[in-house]
């Protein structure tokens, strides 16, 4: 055993030359930071990111921008707390004085206490808990204090596992099936297999009490072996056959199969694996935080302090392995694990850096040229005395090719004793030469007001721009495609082919800006501005701008280096690394001195192997640029409001028309880039907008279905998930679909009962107004038998004066004949020409008789008519006999003559009355002519209003005779 102690004593005197902790104190947050009070007890992290942290006046939520206390008003009576433990719900059961436990939910984010806390109070006594596990049945473990184990089952039922002995304690342990066990004091392991033997001499024996289900409050798994440790005041960590075990104030060391034990420092409180092999442990004593780079560094206790002099009360490594440490006086720490940079020569400022096998060349505040071995340490100073801008290094020809002011350029040979400047250099002493490049095997000096070409075999100048007549501050040359060359300026991009140069500022805006580098590659040119980013141009029309809002940096680009397709820019506010896929996707990764740099001025890079050297404003800094940034965190929607009103989410999905103002907050949970993280949000199918903004806020939105999305990027630029909200403004009840429908319906049924209505209304009048002809029609015709009759029965009476009774009973035969034709012709609106010629027929026989036969008559008709079915208006030809009779044979004995004719000119029927007698005049047409007549052309002018003057009638009278035409078209007789 003292063999192992001086060993180990020997091993600490050369150890404190070496190693370091992996973690940087970055924030200690206490009152004045938003904590309730600096006495922390535990920390843990959820599944979500959220860093809870126990105090004694609350319990609380960091999430990288400020904290959020829960007390009384959000559930949790008891409000100083102790120890925590996250469920498989992602809940948090929390420990409190008095060993109350309450859990809080995190779906409705609020905490209520759990209902058996009256059964732990009883079964407890006067015992304290030393840990305490729900399994996912929400079976509670408590290991107490000198007791033994409580077990109280999800229905509230106890059971209570007695230690079996004063010098015994249980605990909880996860074993080789990941399993827990337990167990008192120690632990006797052996494989699944029971192979090997453990020398039990100085272990006591187990005691198997019982068997809990996969994961205990304590134990935080990692990829490599799945288990790291188990905290306070019990600690275990397995690494293949390798155990650590804290009991009674003594480490204990089991390692195939051999044990031994050692008291490190009493006070710790757990121990925490990291990085595969480090070991984290920390104590409650006032002995802080400690880093241990190994297993083996651990047993010999070689550590590294991370936080000293402070009561440590737990640790956690978050999900990007940061650290926090909950302290009882002092608050929270916050320590961020170091991206692997480190000062490697010089404080001051340096301008120029280049790196070959193994040393590191680098200008020193524009004075002094200088190299660094990397393997021996050793610093030697090559030039001195002088203003120095560049140089370059080249083994062909030279060691080092330096830039001086005024007017030198200086080679260097190998041993570095006699440099000498170049000959036939058309110099003033006033001129410097701030810049050397080489292109293909011409190297290119850029001077303030010039440039030029050097031939270093025959020490001559090639090539001079004093011999053009005009020239540019030039800052950089690159090669074109096309043979010429292309120069960045302090005026911007210019095309030069040794004759001529010319301005390239039509092609982009951008190209007006100070240049500073420009790189070929693949056919296309990466030109470093000053205040414009990076323009990417593909020699023809085509720029591409990769500016801050791409993630790069700072727009102003000192300085530009490539290295196997990975651009590095160089600028006063750090360092970006910028990466291209296959795609062309960029990815940016940035170095400020948040992540270690002495300083965020970078004038310079080189790049060997994964280390980045960087010449910065303190310093030349190696940076180990394998080390990949964290996937970008997917944001989570904290808070909805509508209309300055909380809204519960996720249950934002129908909304009313009126619910249309919308504020929306969100947070991706990257501890590391809180303030730095970068949001890209839209809605719908609208562009992207970048902020680093946490709340949007959409006024008025009009009733439409949405989408909303959100993502944040990560250290390199590269954007994560989208967080997505769907939810669905409806339009107010007047301008919905149902109401646009019902009110299509209603106002087709007003149409309709409308239509119905007016054609009901045109109907009546139709009917009425056709009633009224008819009647009127009925009428007239009705008039017609009062005068028929009058003259009939003038006529029976000439009969029966003058004794004729046999005329007067062959009258009144044939007018009893006529009557009853007349009278069923008077119930029809049309009767067929057969009767109507009958009817005809029989009235001039009466008239005959009545006249003593003066006169005669012919009825005459075509043989083509259908007397049956033509029909016509009754009582339409008898008018125009009688007239015929009364007055064209008035004054007849017996020679006048009647003559009707009946024949078809075509649609048309034509019936033609015509007389002998004396004519009329037609001024005397109206005072002659038979009331029969006057009646009927008023029948014939109604008809023509139903019937669209298809009845005509023509009068032709001379002395001669009269000649009266009715012409009725049949096309349209009803």
């Amino acid at each position: 055993m003292s063999r192992f102690l001086v060993t180990g004593f020997l091993f600490v005197l050369v150890y404190s030359l070496l190693g370091q902790s992996p973690y940087t104190l970055h924030k200690q947050f206490t009152l004045e930071d938003g904590l309730p009070s600096n006495e922390c007890h535990d920390v843990v992290q959820d599944s979500l990111g959220y860093i809870w942290i126990a105090t004694d006046r609350g319990l609380v939520r960091y999430d990288g921008y400020g904290f959020k206390t829960y007390g009384p008003g959000e559930g949790l009576q008891n409000i100083s707390c102790l120890a925590l433990q996250i469920d498989h719900n992602n809940d948090i059961w929390i420990q409190t004085y008095g060993f109350e436990m309450y859990r809080y939910l995190h779906l409705n984010d609020t905490i209520v206490a759990y209902e058996y806390n009256d059964v732990i109070d009883m079964e407890k006594g006067n015992s304290y808990f030393i840990d305490f596990y729900f399994s996912p049945d929400q079976e509670f473990y408590a290991n107490l204090h000198n007791e033994g184990l409580l077990k109280i089952d999800k229905s509230g039922n106890p059971n209570f596992v007695k230690k079996s002995s004063d010098n015994a304690e249980i605990y909880i342990l996860d074993v080789f099936d990941r399993s827990f066990y337990c167990v008192s004091d120690l632990v006797k392991f052996r494989s699944k297999e029971e192979k090997g033997n453990l020398n039990t001499s100085h272990i006591p024996q187990i005691e198997y009490v019982e068997k809990i289900q996969y994961k205990s409050l304590r134990f935080v798994g990692f990829p490599d072996d799945g288990i790291t440790s188990c905290s306070k005041p019990f600690s275990i960590i397995f690494n293949k056959d390798t155990t650590i075990i804290r009991s009674s104030g003594l480490f204990h060391f089991i390692e195939n199969g051999e044990h031994h034990s050692t008291r490190l420092d009493f006070g710790t409180q757990g121990l925490l694996k990291v990085n595969g092999a480090g070991i984290i442990t920390y104590s409650l004593c006032e002995e802080g935080v400690k880093f241990y780079n190994s297993y083996e560094d651990f047993k010999l206790d070689l550590s590294h302090p991370v936080i000293e002099d402070v009561t440590a009360s737990a640790v956690l490594l978050d999900k990007n392995e940061n650290l926090f440490v909950t302290t009882l006086k002092g608050g929270l720490f916050y320590l961020k694990k170091e991206r692997s940079i480190k000062n490697i020569v010089s404080d001051k400022l340096i301008n120029r850096i280049i790196v070959k096998d193994s040393t590191i060349y680098y200008l020193e505040n524009l004075n002094y040229v200088k190299k660094y071995d990397l393997d021996s340490g050793i610093d030697q100073v090559i030039v001195e005395g002088m203003r120095c801008f560049d140089f370059i290094k080249d083994d062909s020809l030279f060691d080092l090719f330096v830039c001086a002011y005024p007017g030198d350029v200086l080679l260097m040979d190998e041993d570095y004793d006699s440099p000498q400047s170049l000959t036939g250099l058309p110099f003033y002493d006033t001129f410097s030469s701030k810049r050397v490049q080489k292109l293909s095997d011409e190297f290119w000096i850029l001077g303030t007001h010039y440039i030029l070409t050097y031939d270093f075999e025959n020490r001559k100048v090639l090539f001079s721009s004093f011999e053009l007549e005009k020239f540019i501050n030039v800052n950089t040359i690159a090669s074109k495609i096309d043979g010429n060359y292309l120069l960045g300026s302090r005026d911007g991009v210019f095309e030069f082919n040794l004759d001529s140069i010319k301005s390239l500022s039509e092609i982009h805006p951008l190209f007006n800006q100070r240049v500073n580098d420009i790189i070929p590659l693949d056919g296309l040119y990466y030109l470093a501005t000053l205040g414009g980013g990076i323009l990417i141009w593909d020699g023809q029309t085509s720029v591409e701008v990769l500016d801050v809002e791409d993630g790069l940096i700072s727009n102003n680009v000192e300085r530009l280096y490539e290295k196997d397709g990975i651009f590095y820019a160089c600028t006063y506010s750090g360092l970006s690394v910028i990466t291209f896929d296959k795609g062309r996707k960029v990815s940016i990764e940035n170095y400020t001195t948040q992540d270690g740099l002495p300083s965020n001025q970078i004038f310079d890079v080189d790049v060997v192997g994964n280390t980045i050297y960087a010449a910065t404003g303190r310093g030349v800094v190696g940076i180990n640029s394998s080390l990949s940034a964290a996937k970008p965190s997917k944001p989570i929607i904290e808070k909805v409001e509508i209309n300055n009103t909380s809204y519960p989410f996720p249950n934002l999905e129908s909304l009313g028309y009126d619910e249309n103002n919308i504020s929306i907050e969100f947070k991706a949970l990257d501890i590391d880039r809180s303030a730095d993280i970068k949001y890209r949000f839209k809605l719908n199918d609208q562009d992207w907008k970048t902020s680093n903004e946490t709340k949007v806020n959409f006024a008025n939105l009009s009733p439409n279905e949405y989408r909303f999305e959100v993502k944040a990027d990560n250290a390199v630029g590269d954007w994560g998930d989208s967080t997505l909200i769907k939810f669905e403004i409806h339009p107010p009840w007047w301008k919905s679909l149902w109401f646009y429908l019902v009110s299509l319906v209603f106002v087709g049924f007003l149409f309709w009962a409308y239509y119905r209505s007016r054609v009901k209304k045109l109907k009546d009048q139709a009917f009425t107004a056709e009633e009224m002809r008819n009647l009127e029609k009925s009428a007239l015709q009705a008039q017609m038998n009062p005068h028929f009759i009058f003259n009939c029965l003038n006529s029976i009476q000439s009969f029966i004066i003058t004794n004729e009774k046999d005329l007067a009973m062959d009258y009144l035969s044939k007018f009893a004949s006529l009557i009853r034709q007349n009278l069923n012709s008077s119930f029809n609106q049309n009767v067929s020409l057969d009767a109507e010629l009958k009817m005809v027929e029989n009235y001039l026989d009466l008239e005959r008789l009545r006249f003593n036969n003066n006169f005669h008559y012919t009825i005459d008709v075509q043989d083509e008519l259908d007397l049956i079915d033509i029909k016509i208006p009754p009582l339409i030809i008898q008018p125009y006999v009688e007239n015929a009779v009364l007055h064209g044979m008035k004054g007849k004995n017996g020679d006048g003559v009647i003559n009707l004719n009946l024949f078809k000119e075509g649609q048309n029927l034509v019936i033609k009355i015509k007389d002998d007698g004396s004519g009329f005049k037609t001024s005397m047409n109206k005072k002659n002519s038979s009331l029969g007549m006057s009646i009927t052309q008023r029948r014939i002018a109604l008809l023509n209003n139903d019937s669209s003057d298809h009845y005509k009638i023509e009068t032709h009278s001379t002395i001669s005779g009269t000649e009266i035409k009715i012409i009725i078209d049949l096309s349209s007789s009803r």
